[in-house]
């Protein structure tokens, strides 16, 4: 095998330029002065916008309130229309009065799904500040809680709410305690955040707080919650007086807190619709009473399912 090497004879054309040394040295200078009266002028560019800014300051942060004002007021507006919200009604009394409440998100979720949210009223006043609430597992006690808080912060933050008709009076904190969490890393067990933060509530709130419980107690065994979750609800009533709505599981705090020395405490539930053959639906409504079943065992059934 032969390779047959074959060079070109055609010499590249002379571009026809010819600098001394010092031609290139001078050149070399010039792009480097250039390149400094460059950043020199950036710099003083930059100096000269930012004395501009400072200068402007006390303007720029009034547009800049405005602007986020008008942002939020606009957010406002579109919830409003897209989600039939209406105006709340503000007031300094201690009153909530709620017709036809919505949980914003809850309602969102069931849209997509093709069903409906059930509406619910909530009247808390003097004459019933506390609200003790039992009901089924997924009866939507938890639910009705969350979405009572919602529309009252909605409300006094300047949104209009979900709901078709509300009368609040202003809150000066709205507490919560509701879920489970630990915190194991700080020892700190579920059962110990939730005492936690009960104590916390009970010893911030005021008679202009809001309060929302969901089943205090749970976490330990029924003789210690039931006793832990009467002496808070004592407490709320007799010390604190503020609006509160306690979801629970335990249904004998009905006859454990008569209505003759508890004057301020209503109890409402929610309850499941059965029929003859053995069929039931959650119908999620809240009505004067006590609902003295729990039915995890249809829950648990569901779940099996």
């Amino acid at each position: 095998m032969h390779l047959q090497l074959r060079w070109s004879t055609k010499r590249v054309p002379n571009i026809g330029i010819k600098l001394s040394y010092q031609e290139w040295t001078k050149i070399s200078v010039d792009i480097e002065n250039t390149s400094a009266t460059i950043i020199e002028l950036e710099s003083q560019v930059y100096e000269e916008m930012c004395e501009t800014v400072l200068r402007q300051t006390d303007s720029i942060i009034r547009s800049c309130r405005a602007f986020s004002q008008l942002d939020v007021l606009s957010s406002f507006a579109r919830l409003a229309l897209d989600n039939k919200l209406v105006r709340p009604s503000i007031n300094d009394h201690n009153a909530i009065q709620i017709i036809g409440g919505r949980h914003p998100v809850v309602e969102a979720s069931l849209y997509q799904r093709g069903r409906q949210f059930i509406k619910n009223d909530c009247h808390i006043h003097n004459k019933e500040t506390v609200w003790l609430l039992t009901g089924p597992n997924m009866g939507g006690k938890s639910t009705f809680l969350r979405q009572t808080a919602v529309i009252l912060l909605l409300g006094q933050i300047g949104c209009y709410v979900p709901a078709k008709q509300a009368n609040i009076g202003i809150a000066d904190r709205i507490f919560s305690r509701v879920g489970a969490s630990d915190n194991l890393a700080q020892n700190q067990s579920t059962f110990m955040v939730e005492m936690m933060e009960t104590a916390n509530i009970l010893k911030n709130a005021t008679s202009k707080s809001f309060v929302i419980m969901d089943e205090v107690g749970r976490g330990t065994a029924t003789h210690d919650g039931l006793s832990l979750a009467y002496s808070i609800l004592h407490y709320i009533h007799d010390e604190l007086k503020c609006r509160t709505l306690f979801a629970t599981h335990y249904h004998d705090l009905a006859d454990m807190l008569p209505t003759d020395r508890f004057n301020r405490l209503a109890c409402y539930k929610t309850t499941i619709e059965e029929d003859a053959g053995g069929g039931y639906i959650f119908n999620h409504r809240i009505t004067p009473g006590v609902c003295r079943k729990s039915h995890g065992i249809k829950v648990a059934q569901i779940a099996g399912n």
